[in-house]
């Protein structure tokens, strides 16, 4: 198993901060593709949320708009039927 955090879709409040930030600066879509070493296509689904991004991805993304990031990982916990009934 990779250890690699992917985040699918990205949260749509993320989405929107990252879309919101980049249309402040004034920037189209090419102008932070190029930054990241990607095609306009793959940032705008990534705004769309129809593509996923891994941390170190988001994280390139927010440094390029200059934006602070925290990522935390939801926890799940699994419980023995059996535990259930007792």
């Amino acid at each position: 198993m990779s250890s690699t955090f992917r985040l699918y879709p990205i949260p749509l409040r993320a989405r929107v901060r990252l879309r919101r930030e980049r249309n402040r600066r004034g920037w189209p879509l090419t102008t932070v593709a190029e930054k990241l070493g990607v095609t306009p296509e793959q940032i705008s689904r990534l705004e769309t949320g129809v593509r996923g991004i891994d941390a170190r991805e988001l994280s390139r993304w927010a440094n390029v708009l200059d934006l602070d990031i925290v990522i935390t990982e939801a926890k799940v916990n699994l419980t023995s039927k059996k535990e259930l009934i007792a």
